[in-house]
């Protein structure tokens, strides 16, 4: 049984490891005016602050400067967003990119993908939280289920907020079809792509956003996104322990399978050029970091 106290303490040492993962992985290095991230030491710390400090505080008075410029790169291909869990039966959304011309509207655009996941994932728990109670699941886990739906409804408010702070792009409404009880074994699976894996990477994205961004708004949002997202990760993983032992052994070699081919599907969406507005505003990692950071998440 998963007692909440003891989850609470796993949740904790959970998101202590991402962040360690985010440190190792850090600083941000300056290179011929490009953000650079990269795995190296951010050197002795001066009366002027840290080199990794100091090295922030030049990306970003030099990025406020070309705040206004139009972008001179078109975008042809948004960054994979993995800020939520998608529930069973979503539609794919429709964006109107038409009106991309400038680095903001780039930037809102981009939120924009995230609100609608966001507000994905709100349905996403209110489903799985359903499913667990028909199995009956250990309490806790269907409690910490209904406790996400609330905190995806405030991290939609809250990515809203940095659409509308850069620009205002469009979202479309979440379409989803009706709730159906399904198989555990579809469950398991489920979570094992949806949670465990890439949860897990949108947990350690939006701690490494939190650090990386040259914006305040996305820095602060994205650090409170990172706080609960680590939880919905290690809420997958309680899930997962829990399910594992109640399917059949060729269920639970399909479940481990699903896992690993998640975590190749997010090495090859890692190496996915990503446009220099959304690595400066938004902190997006550059693939090299995205490489670097997911080296070691499957483990965290």
């Amino acid at each position: 049984m998963v007692h909440r106290e003891t989850f609470e303490n796993r949740d904790e040492r959970f998101r202590q490891k991402l962040k360690q993962l985010v440190a190792k992985t850090l600083p941000v290095v300056f290179v011929s005016g490009t953000l650079m991230l990269t795995h190296c030491s951010s050197g002795p710390a001066t009366k002027e602050g840290t080199q990794t400090e100091q090295t922030k505080e030049k990306v970003t008075e030099q990025a406020k400067e070309k705040a206004t410029e139009k972008t001179t790169e078109p975008i042809t291909e948004y960054p994979v967003v993995v800020d939520g869990r998608r529930p069973d039966g979503l539609c794919e959304p429709a964006f109107d990119d038409s009106y991309m011309t400038e680095e903001r509207d780039i930037v809102s655009a981009f939120f924009a993908r995230i609100v609608h996941l966001e507000r994905s994932a709100v349905v996403a728990f209110e489903y799985l939280a359903r499913e667990l109670e028909a199995y009956n699941a250990p309490q806790e886990l269907i409690d910490i289920a209904y406790q996400a739906v609330e905190e995806e409804k405030e991290h939609a408010r809250l990515m809203t907020q940095v659409v509308e702070h850069f620009g205002g792009a469009s979202i479309p409404p979440v379409e989803v079809a009706p709730f159906k009880l399904r198989p555990l074994y579809e469950i398991a699976f489920e979570n094992a792509e949806e949670g465990c894996t890439r949860e897990t990477y949108g947990a350690l994205m939006a701690l490494w956003q939190a650090e990386a961004a040259n914006d305040e708004l996305v820095r602060s949002v994205c650090a409170q996104v990172g706080h609960d997202e680590s939880r919905h990760a290690a809420l997958s993983w309680a899930i997962d322990e829990w399910v594992t032992p109640l399917l059949t052994i060729e269920q639970q070699q399909e479940l481990m399978a699903i896992k690993a081919s998640t975590m190749d599907v997010l090495r090859e969406e890692s190496r996915r050029p990503v446009h220099p507005a959304l690595v400066k505003w938004a902190g997006y990692p550059t693939p090299q970091a995205a490489s670097l950071l997911l080296q070691d998440s499957f483990a965290a």
